[in-house]
């Protein structure tokens, strides 16, 4: 009954001389369960006759609401879970006193488990805002050398975790871009932490930009195992991960390469890999370089 109307509307619409008209709606089955219908309904007035297609959605519109429901869930753990990760932080930098060096192991246990599921939880409401269109940008120029500056600076704590360095092997000051400075943080972020784990420990990965033809790229080459070759399709896919990082602590949430895919190309770029096993593994991405302001 709630649907009626909208299937009515539908049969007015063809009745005003509309040729295709798509609604959805739920029918009842014999066994008294109601399931969704989505309708493709065209008219030809020629032959006076009204050709209708039907598909069961049911199971679609299930896995929307059940996607849904995990987003609300989402957003209620951000905020507790980000109180959490401060008070931890906190403690660890000694806002209570210095703590005996078992408490300390525990607690900085606990601060990196936070930090990952807060960056689990701001990876999937970013990967739902790519697909609903919403993810904001505030773009701006930008000194792209600074803003690699910064990245390398802010990620070289997380690199030393895995006892890998980050070295800028070559940069170009005063390329200016138009671009979001978060969202570039959060490619650069995602790129760097990706290399870093998966480089050999003792390892280097080297961050190079380069400027040609009216773009610039900047690369970011580590020197682990390489990306296999039944993953490469799939590389920059939601919620992918090879699995040939036995050993490692972190694995991610399998979002960031996607997340950064869609920052990139909303910037005017794009984004690639190369990889030779068990030699480099480079990930790059261009974007066009802008007018130096004023």
């Amino acid at each position: 009954p709630e649907d009626r109307d909208v299937t009515l509307r539908g049969a007015r619409e063809l009745r005003k001389g509309r040729r295709v008209v798509e609604f959805e709606n739920r029918f009842r089955t014999r066994a008294g369960l109601y399931r969704w219908l989505a309708w493709r309904v065209y008219f030809d007035p020629d032959a006076g006759l009204v050709y209708g297609v039907v598909r069961d959605v049911d199971e679609r519109k299930r896995v929307d609401h059940m996607r849904e429901e995990f987003i609300s869930v989402s957003h209620e753990l951000r905020t507790p879970l980000t109180s959490i990760r401060g008070a931890l932080g906190l403690l660890a930098g000694g806002v209570a006193g210095e703590l005996p060096p078992q408490a300390r192991n525990l607690l900085e246990i606990a601060a990196n488990n936070s930090e990952r599921l807060v960056r689990l939880i701001n990876d999937i409401l970013d990967i739902e805002k790519v697909e609903s269109g919403a993810l904001g940008f505030r773009l701006e120029p930008l000194d792209l050398a600074s803003v690699l500056r910064e990245a390398l600076e802010v990620n070289a704590v997380y690199a030393r975790y895995y006892e890998v360095a980050l070295c800028a092997v070559r940069s170009e000051p005063g390329v200016f871009v138009m671009g979001d400075p978060d969202r570039l943080q959060q490619v650069l972020a995602n790129l760097l932490s990706n290399a870093a784990k998966f480089s050999l420990r003792g390892g280097t990965v080297e961050v190079e930009m380069v400027r040609a033809e009216g773009r610039v790229r900047i690369s970011v080459t580590d020197h682990g195992p390489g990306i296999p070759e039944p993953f490469r399709s799939r590389v920059f896919e939601r919620f992918a991960q090879a699995d040939h990082m036995i050993g490692r602590h972190d694995r991610g949430t399998g979002l960031g390469l996607s997340i950064s895919k869609a920052i990139v190309e909303r910037h005017g770029g794009r984004i690639w890999f190369e990889s030779e096993p068990g030699v480099r593994t480079t990930f790059s991405f261009d974007l066009p370089v802008s007018e130096v302001p004023g």
